[in-house]
């Protein structure tokens, strides 16, 4: 009788995967607060791969922006980060990489993350197998478009270095591989976990999808200009600032106002066009599955209310 009574007890305590399931949750309530509106949001089956997706992403971007860290080791850093990735649960080993980011981060809510990187990489074993391979291959793409960043910008350091991405084809493949990859991703869930997607072309509403997060990827380029410039980086290509007679640092120079505003509005135009398509993918998406929908249209809003700011 009382072996049946512990086991009855036993049952109701929460599995390993469940408690991660609800640290995860907490997590991206703390660090990403209007990401963390279109996870909550989302239909119950897509939120764990989704936000664990998101929480990943977010790690390897604190290995990417701690500025006590020198290119060369987030590099080495970001590779031995995809390898933990890929590793399964009782063979992954973070405490180097947990040790050398945490460190000297000063942010609060990045060293949340941080201290909860075993469990979050972890957490990957909890996946469906197929869902667990969506997020791998996600992340290895963002953490790649990371490293191509990180070997552009290898020797930045002040705005009197400024180095800026080559060709508008370099900055097509960048956005692709950190923000269009997530648009892909998403609709790959989608068609998982829902019938949403059931009537429609998926591979047109992948590459709907891809243009989604590139209009929101550019949306942040064209705004974060002026801190970008001032840390060295341009990720407005060289050869277009070349077609209006400009550098990277006449960015930050009101004698070069008029070009610069007609180098702005090109982009803002050429992020539209990505808009456009954002629009046609939430339309897409059956009004029926209300859940879904508004997941899509929140970062849509944020993003054209950003672009809006910026254009004014």
């Amino acid at each position: 009788m009382k072996n049946l009574l512990i086991k009855s007890l036993q049952s109701f305590r929460p599995s390993r995967s469940s408690q991660r399931l609800s640290t995860i949750m907490s997590l991206l309530k703390d660090v990403g607060r209007s990401f963390y509106l279109s996870i909550k949001i989302l239909p119950s089956s897509m939120r764990y791969p989704v936000g664990l997706a998101y929480l990943l992403a977010r790690i390897a971007d604190t290995i990417v922006d701690d500025r006590f860290i020198n290119n060369k080791s987030k590099l080495e850093m970001l590779l031995e980060f995809r390898v933990q990735i890929n590793k399964t649960a009782d063979s992954k080993d973070t405490k180097i990489i947990t040790f050398r980011i945490g460190e000297k981060n000063e942010s609060v809510k990045e060293n949340q993350i941080i201290e909860k990187l075993p469990l979050v990489l972890k957490a990957i074993d909890d996946l469906e197998k197929n869902d667990a391979i969506e997020v791998i291959n996600l992340v290895d793409t963002i953490t790649s478009g990371m490293e191509l960043e990180l070997s552009t910008f290898f020797e930045y350091q002040t705005d009197e270095n400024i180095i800026a991405i080559p060709t508008i084809q370099d900055q097509e493949k960048y956005i692709y591989l950190v923000a269009g990859c997530v648009g892909e991703f998403w609709t790959n869930m989608t068609i998982r976990h829902t019938s949403s997607l059931s009537r429609h072309d998926t591979d047109y509403m992948r590459t709907l999808g891809v243009n989604f997060g590139k209009a929101l990827q550019l949306t942040n380029i064209i705004r974060d200009v002026p801190t970008d410039i001032r840390s060295g980086r341009c990720y407005i290509p060289a050869s277009e600032l070349s077609n209006y007679g400009l550098s990277p640092k006449d960015l930050l120079d009101d004698k070069t106002n008029k070009r610069t505003q007609l180098l702005l509005y090109a982009n803002i135009h050429r992020v539209l066009k990505y808009y456009i398509d954002a629009q046609s993918y939430v339309l897409a998406l059956p009004k029926s599955n209300i859940r879904l929908r508004l997941a899509a249209i929140w970062p849509l809003t944020f993003g054209l209310a950003t672009l809006s700011k910026i254009s004014t």
